[in-house]
């Protein structure tokens, strides 16, 4: 079951992944894909996230 999570994106590089540090303390791994509104994430913006075990 996905887990809602606030965190601020790390690194998000060109080829269309990168990672999100949680709130939580938690690394995620983030995909291009998976975006909502498919803009491409910055560095240091706050997102709120649905994580979702691999």
């Amino acid at each position: 079951m996905a887990k809602k999570v606030k965190g601020v994106v790390a690194q998000f590089g060109t080829k269309g992944y990168g990672f999100i540090t949680g709130d939580d303390g938690e690394k995620y791994f983030v995909h291009q894909k998976n975006i909502y509104n498919k803009s491409r994430l910055k560095a240091d913006t706050r997102v709120v996230f649905q994580a979702e075990s691999s």
